[in-house]
């Protein structure tokens, strides 16, 4: 009894100090973006466990040197007076036996030793790098990718995992090991190309298991660990038929109308878009919907001359939060739903000149 009411004080005490990260994931169908925010005054953070869920498949074969997608990351450099510190760069694919700068000027290291510190294994299914720039520096993150998804039961939940572990920004300068600049870490977006597919059905929902330091000391707290969520809501499939147009005493009337299968329960509008070309669109009116059909009119004055315009809906689905429900038997501090744009098939209209 004794042990375990000192095991749960020193969970409440980690928690209270790591109570806000928070998980968004976006997905276009070309592309996965994960960006995970957590508080400045929260503890720093030493490990994130990212997982897709069941229903996505990951691509994870790219040659080495393959450039994946891009990353931005921000937090506070104490060597900077406690200064914001913005970082860009890409991500990129590096062999299971190739290196990573762990610090600007050092001596490349082995990812396979990484790797084992991080994850306990030196083998996984794929090994990328964040190569980040900031303040003239060039900074390297390892991140290991795992299919199937590493971890106990993952396989009930999830199809991929990819662990990071951070190195620890308040530890003494001059600690081997220490976060260049002493830089602690507040919010990270990378995205990755042509990687990962979905079903495109139901609301698969990404996780984070996040563990954070013990403060000064450079070592982990398992104890203060919290799980935050993301939910991606399907199905996302807007089609508009060639409208009809009908001409009366100089003006067109262009009646739009198509089929919207959205998610049910997300805020939800829709927009036509229109231009002289595909690629020049503007907004324009609002469609109405009624059950899974979408419909609108535009009314456009004829010229001397037959003009070609272009269409295309657009729904907007907005973000929001939902219900999180752990996962890994610690805190489920949030789960978020990201906005999302769904646009349909870009249909030419042609204007009769006026006669």
């Amino acid at each position: 009894g004794l042990v375990s009411g000192l095991a749960l004080s020193t969970a409440g005490t980690g928690l209270a100090a790591y109570t806000s990260p928070q998980l968004r994931v976006t997905d276009d169908r070309t592309a996965v973006t994960i960006r995970y925010t957590v508080a400045a005054a929260d503890d720093p953070t030493a490990k994130l466990h990212f997982f897709a869920p069941t229903g996505y498949t990951a691509s994870l074969t790219q040659p080495a040197g393959t450039a994946l997608g891009t990353v931005t990351a921000q937090g506070t450099a104490t060597d900077l007076g406690g200064a914001l510190l913005p970082l860009t760069g890409t991500v990129q694919a590096r062999a299971a036996n190739g290196t990573f700068t762990s610090a600007p000027g050092s001596t490349p290291a082995p990812l396979a030793a990484a790797a084992t510190q991080c994850t306990g294994t030196a083998a996984h299914t794929a090994f990328w790098v964040l190569i980040l720039q900031a303040a003239g520096q060039t900074l390297e993150l390892p991140v290991f990718v795992d299919a199937p998804a590493a971890g106990p039961n993952a396989s009930a939940f999830a199809s991929v995992s990819i662990q990071a572990c951070l190195p620890p920004p308040d530890v003494p300068a001059g600690t081997p090991g220490r976060a260049t600049f002493g830089f602690k870490l507040t919010q990270v977006d990378f995205r990755v190309n042509n990687v990962f597919t979905s079903a495109g059905t139901g609301l698969p929902r990404w996780r984070v298991l996040a563990t954070p330091y013990t403060p000064n000391t450079g070592r982990p707290n398992p104890a203060g660990s919290v799980e935050a969520q993301s939910v991606i809501s399907f199905p996302r499939v807007l089609t508009l038929r060639r409208p009809a147009v009908k001409v009366s005493r100089g003006s067109t009337t262009v009646t739009i109308s198509g089929s919207a299968q959205l998610p049910a329960g997300v805020a939800t509008t829709v927009r036509l878009y229109r231009g002289k070309s595909a690629a020049g669109l503007s907004p324009s009116v609002t469609l109405s919907r009624a059950g899974a059909g979408v419909r609108g009119t535009l009314r456009i004055t004829q010229t001397s001359r037959p003009q070609v315009v272009y269409v295309q809906a657009r729904a907007t689905l907005a973000a929001g939060t939902t219900t999180c429900t752990p996962t890994f038997g610690v805190p489920c501090v949030s789960a978020t739903r990201a906005a999302a744009i769904v646009r349909s098939n870009t249909v030419r209209v042609v204007i009769p000149a006026k006669k």
